[in-house]
C-alpha cells in the first residue's frame, strides 16, 4: 500500500499525492524548478523620436502601431479634434451641450434659482 501524504498542517490525508492544497487552508509551495512567467518584451514607441515603452497599440493607415502613453493622448486628441470639428462643435459650450444631448440631459437639467438676500422667502411667503 502507497504512503498516504498527509497535510503538515491539520494531518488528514490529502486527496492524492499531487495535490496542492488541504481544505483546512493549507497550501503547497511551488517546486523551486517550477515554469515562471516570462518578463515581458520591452516595445518601443513607434514614433521615431520616442524611445519609452509601448502601451497601447492604434490603427494608423499603414497598419497597427505600438505607441507610448504620451502618443496614445496625442492620438485620441486628435482624433475627438476632428470628430467634433465633423460636427459643428467648436467652443466648449458646444461640446459640453452635445454631451448632455449624447447623455439624454437635456429635458433633466435643474436650473438653480438666483442668490436670495435673507429674509426674502419670508416675503414671498405672506
Amino acid at each position: 500500500m502507497a504512503d498516504i501524504d498527509l497535510c503538515p498542517r491539520c494531518q488528514e490525508p490529502l486527496a492524492n499525492a499531487d495535490a496542492k492544497s488541504c481544505k483546512c487552508g493549507w497550501r503547497r509551495r511551488a517546486q523551486p524548478n517550477a515554469k515562471r512567467f516570462e518578463p515581458r518584451i520591452f516595445r518601443p514607441c513607434a514614433h521615431m523620436t520616442c524611445g519609452r515603452e509601448a502601451i497601447a497599440a492604434i490603427k494608423a493607415p499603414t497598419g497597427w502601431a505600438h505607441v507610448c502613453y504620451e502618443h496614445y493622448l496625442e492620438h485620441q486628441t486628435r482624433e475627438a479634434v476632428a470628430w467634433n470639428q465633423a460636427r459643428g462643435i467648436v467652443t466648449t459650450e458646444d461640446c459640453i451641450r452635445n454631451c448632455r444631448n449624447l447623455a439624454g440631459l437635456t429635458r433633466r437639467l435643474i436650473t438653480l434659482p438666483a442668490e436670495r438676500e435673507a429674509g426674502q422667502d419670508d416675503e414671498e411667503r405672506a
